[in-house]
């Protein structure tokens, strides 16, 4: 009898859980496949849906021909654009880098071109994948010989490695965090976790952008203390104050070093006095995103991340995951923009949102739901009149710089 009680009490609170997700076009879906007698497959259908997603937006299509030619390998970062080729170049350089060249000189081989900046473990990851490329086509990764090379074949195996990559070893995190995390918990709400968390803006478009001591190079002091218009604190400074004019390289360094180290702290003694699965996440989202805000050298995709414990808090914190994971969407659009990805830009963020029913989400006090539409409309705004009024030759940047002071 007291197993019946707790069956029953156990099955009140699942129901009572799907109750309390959000109508939306997802939990409809799942609903579906439940009605279908279908859920034990849902997790792989799930995956399946996250990998045509992938594939679906890294695709063009020619309108002139009569039957449409899928062009999804000619998105890609510097695609023919010499000199340097973009990122592309970049990351199918250190492939034929890290293959022929001795590892002693992993980072001081030919530092004028995409010199090697990527962690030991990461470059390893380069010459596992030059190796197997090597094997289908030697022409693709030749030494030196190769620079700028953008056969479709070769783009094929870059873009085969990422997806390869992302399901061996960030789709099986996902799975096993949220088994971990939704553990007792209805599968439907496990499976609506998995597929927005698989299917979060920022991740899918930087995948569409690009493919992925030794000192002196993992640590480029010479770039200076951020890359071009980026959304943290010195990037924003730099509109009123030029700290790079007025302290030099080393004391940036250190500067950015302590205010990091000052920023994280709190976070991490919490952690310490509370030890809580949940704390963790936090903790993992507000020291990386000190990272983001405070360190030396952030490049725009550096957000990817604060948003990937972020978006492991999807369903906990609905309202506040999703408002942040807009905006930093919207302050990845000045790179996205430049490598000629608006379409897929727009297209991912409105398909989450809308998949996510986020705007429907209630927020206490009321005051932070209107305050957060305010955000959304001040974004819209900037992006009517980026595409409808040029800059001013004076200020050319003017819309870059709107976007880094926003999202700061």
């Amino acid at each position: 009898m007291a197993h019946t009680k707790t069956s029953e009490s156990s099955h009140k609170n699942i129901m009572s859980e799907e109750d309390s997700i959000i109508d939306s076009p997802t939990k409809r879906w799942l609903n579906w496949m439940s009605d279908l007698k279908i859920d034990n497959w849902s997790t792989y259908i799930t995956l399946i849906f996250a990998l045509y997603v992938r594939l679906a937006l890294l695709c063009k299509t020619r309108l002139n021909e009569q039957i449409q030619q899928l062009c999804w390998l000619m998105i890609i970062s510097g695609y023919n654009t010499p000199p340097m080729y973009g990122d592309y170049e970049a990351q199918r350089h250190w492939m034929e880098l890290t293959l022929h060249v001795p590892i002693s000189q992993w980072y001081y081989y030919d530092l004028n071109w995409w010199g090697l900046d990527y962690p030991p473990l990461t470059a390893y990851v380069s010459w596992i994948c030059g190796k197997i490329g090597y094997i289908f086509n030697p022409t693709w990764f030749a030494l030196d010989s190769s620079h700028g090379y953008e056969s479709d074949e070769s783009k094929l195996f870059m873009r085969s490695t990422v997806l390869v990559c992302e399901y061996l070893i960030y789709v099986p995190a996902v799975l096993i965090f949220t088994n971990w995390w939704f553990a007792g918990n209805s599968w439907k709400k496990r499976e609506l976790a998995i597929l927005l968390i698989l299917l979060q803006p920022a991740l899918i478009l930087i995948d569409n952008e690009q493919i992925s001591q030794v000192i002196i190079r993992i640590f480029p002091l010479q770039r200076g203390l951020y890359e071009d218009k980026v959304a943290n604190i010195w990037c924003a400074i730099n509109v009123i104050i030029k700290l790079r004019e007025i302290l030099s390289v080393q004391a940036l360094a250190k500067v950015s070093l302590i205010t990091t180290l000052l920023s994280i702290l709190p976070s991490c003694i919490h952690l310490g006095l509370n030890p809580d699965k949940r704390y963790l996440i936090y903790c993992l989202a507000n020291s990386s995103l000190a990272f983001f805000m405070f360190s030396f050298q952030v490049h725009e995709k550096s957000i990817l991340l604060p948003l990937l414990p972020v978006s492991l808090l999807i369903l906990d914190d609905t309202f506040w995951c999703s408002w942040f994971m807009n905006v930093a969407v919207f302050s990845m659009f000045p790179l996205l923009k430049k490598d000629g990805l608006v379409l897929p830009y727009f297209t991912v963020w409105l398909m989450w949102n809308w998949m996510g029913s986020f705007i429907k989400q209630d927020s206490k006090p009321i005051i932070l739901k209107y305050l957060s539409w305010l955000s959304y409309f001040v974004m819209a705004f900037i992006h009517i009149l980026e595409f409808n009024i040029p800059p001013p030759k004076r200020y050319p940047d003017i819309y870059v710089v709107l976007n880094v002071i926003f999202t700061e």
